[in-house]
């Protein structure tokens, strides 16, 4: 996988090219149960494997992520 950043007014953008079909299913998966990460590689693998390949450039599967930090303050308690 390769990134780029650009910094964008209140966040970042960070353009990410994934490099395999099991990267996609890598980053949805994140943090799941390991019974829902074998359920979905079992389901989906062969539908995102046709997708990459139509639409994967040389540098891979081209996403745009965008990252915003919140910040802010609880009221006082009660």
């Amino acid at each position: 996988m390769s990134k780029e950043s650009l910094s964008i007014p209140g966040g970042i953008e960070e353009v990410e090219y994934l490099s395999r079909p099991e990267d996609v299913l890598m980053k949805k998966c994140f943090g799941q149960k390991n019974s829902l990460q074998k359920l979905v590689w079992q389901q989906c693998l062969p539908d995102v494997e046709d997708i990459f390949r139509q639409h994967a450039s040389d540098r891979g599967l081209k996403v745009i992520n965008y990252h915003v930090l919140l910040y802010g303050q609880s009221p006082p308690a009660a």
